[in-house]
Formats: C-alpha cells, structure tokens, sequence
C-alpha cells in the first residue's frame, strides 16, 4: 500500500464528511510515539497504513466512521512499543 486508500471520505464525530486523509492518522500514531519518548516518522506512517488497510479489510462502511478508524488505531499501540 502506498498511502492509497478506497476510502475518499470519513465522517467525522460531529458528522461532517469530509476527505479521507491517512497523513492524520500517522500524525496521531507519531504523537503517541513522541509522548512515550520514542518518536519514529516511518514506523508512524507504516503503522498508519497497516491501520487504513485494517480498516480497509475489516471495516464494513463505505464511508468509514472516525470512530471506526479510532478502534482500529488503538489496536496499533502495542505495535509501537516493539520498535
């Protein structure tokens, strides 16, 4: 996967729609990285596309939640302490 996704939009909490954007979730992924005292940039965007292809798999939504997404990103974090 190179940073493509099927998904083009994510509805947010508050119910907007708007443009999917994997770069957020590695964002969110590398400031738990930095808050543990372990920033890493490419294990952050690794670990950001192994999540959008998790939901990709398993997600049902067309249009995935921000919730969703968040179930999925916290399943990630015992990946970042193997690093």
């Amino acid at each position: 996967m190179n940073g493509e996704s099927r998904f083009l939009k994510i509805i947010k909490r508050n119910g907007d729609v708007v443009d999917f954007n994997h770069k957020k979730i590695e964002h969110a992924i590398f400031k738990a990285m930095r808050a543990i005292g372990k920033p890493n940039r490419k294990k952050a965007n690794e670990l950001s596309l192994q999540v959008v292809s998790s939901l990709e798999k398993n997600g049902t939504d067309k249009i995935p939640t921000s919730r969703k997404c968040s179930g999925f990103c916290r399943k990630s974090p015992i990946r970042i302490w193997r690093f």
